[in-house]
């Protein structure tokens, strides 16, 4: 049989494969015969799929492969149906005591990567019909791609609509609940928190993606809801202390993965408390909302956990319109006088509490003398009705501060 027809013969197996409903591990395993080397899939967040080595020579990998795709700019579509036009990029692994090359294709379908096709061989290797077996390869794995995407944002757009009703007590029975769950693999045993992550839109459902898929033995849930990414993690059987050290390993190993994706844009997470039983979700997704704010709010990093809040978390949930008369009472006198007289006292007043209250620390980052800032925050005083030496007229100014900033 003459090499072209041995290409056909090729390409038409990997068809004919699937078009009976095998998957991309199958896929992959036809290609790693071909080739007589280690073949790796992995989807658009270098996520592997599937990996087959029929040699035994291939790199010891994770749950990703990391590709080389730092392009300088990004990776030019090719058109698949003109081999000779198509190049195939080149990176190499690096293992503790070899150096491994590697040859890879990105897959598009239409103006996406939805995948990288990858082949350890060498670069003589390479040449002529195992090259064309690669390429004729890719266009049976873009199908199954594509395949993928789409089922999986079918999936995605069930679980979140079914995710945001459990959190909006939108259900008939707790055994409804369970019952769909059972769909996904989902067990919701208790206890429960949530986690609500707020970072640039456009990257919301790439950040689903690179989620961890393991939390305390059992598969984390992941909704995306009102822009923002909704984890669901289980406690079962942590003590609590146990539970906060793999929670901040969760949370850590999240962000390294988005920072290993190139999403370098400003990234919080608020953590509601633990709750029992899945019909008690709604409690913590607000509270993770709140303490979202509040990390903000107070600078908490990057993390903020609503039961770290200890008081505040107490009135922050009061209702908008109790917070803007409470923040009136106390300071609206004195953002009136700024507004008239053109001062900025509140400014000045924030800044005197950052500085814990020290009068010559507070001047220094104001550029400003000790004596006028006395004057001023006598000014603050006389406007506000209060007495900066009373603990409790220094709690509610402190509080009223922050009602401010949150923009109730």
């Amino acid at each position: 049989m003459n090499p072209k027809d041995e290409k056909n013969k090729f390409f038409y197996g990997l068809i004919s494969s699937l078009a009976q409903g095998k998957d991309i591990p199958y896929l992959t395993l036809l290609l790693a015969q071909e080739m007589g080397g280690p073949v790796i899939v992995t989807n658009g967040v270098n996520r592997i799929l599937a990996f087959h080595d029929p040699t035994g020579t291939g790199p010891m990998v994770g749950e990703f492969f990391p590709v080389a795709v730092n392009f300088k700019t990004s990776p030019p579509k090719q058109d698949l149906g003109d081999f000779a036009k198509i190049d195939l990029h080149h990176g190499q692994f690096e293992e503790e005591e070899r150096i491994l090359k590697y040859y890879f294709l990105p897959i598009y379908v239409n103006s996406s990567v939805l995948g990288y096709l990858i082949v350890f061989v060498e670069a003589w290797d390479l040449e002529g019909s195992k090259k064309e077996s690669v390429l004729s390869a890719s266009l049976a794995f873009s199908l199954a791609l594509k395949s993928i995407r789409e089922k999986s944002n079918e999936h995605e757009l069930y679980q979140d609509e079914f995710i945001r009703d459990v959190l909006y007590n939108n259900f008939e029975s707790k055994t409804s609940i369970y019952e769909k769950a059972h769909l996904w693999g989902w067990k919701f045993q208790g206890p429960l928190v949530i986690a609500v992550v707020e970072m640039d839109p456009s990257k919301l459902k790439i950040a689903r993606e690179l989620g961890p898929r393991l939390f305390n033995r059992q598969i984390p849930i992941y909704a995306l809801i009102n822009d923002q990414i909704i984890m669901i993690l289980s406690l079962e059987r942590l003590k609590k202390p146990i539970a906060r050290k793999l929670l901040d390993k969760f949370f850590c190993e999240f962000f390294r993965r988005l920072e290993s994706s190139g999403i370098k844009s400003e990234i919080k997470l608020g953590v509601g408390s633990a709750v029992e039983t899945v019909t008690d979700l709604y409690k913590s997704y607000q509270e993770a909302k709140v303490a979202l704010e509040l990390g903000s709010v107070f600078k908490k990093g990057t993390i903020c956990y609503f039961e770290d809040m200890r008081f505040l978390k107490f009135v922050f949930t009061q209702p908008a319109r109790e917070l803007q008369d409470f923040f009136q009472l106390n300071l609206g006198a004195l953002l009136l006088y700024d507004n008239e007289k053109k001062t900025d006292l509140i400014s000045t007043l924030q800044t005197y509490f950052d500085c814990h209250c020290q009068v010559s620390k507070c001047a220094r980052t104001l550029y400003i003398h000790e004596n006028t800032l006395r004057n001023r925050l006598k000014i603050v005083q006389q406007v506000c009705g209060c007495d900066l030496r009373r603990i409790d007229h220094l709690l509610n100014l402190y509080i009223a501060l922050h009602i401010y900033k949150m923009g109730a």
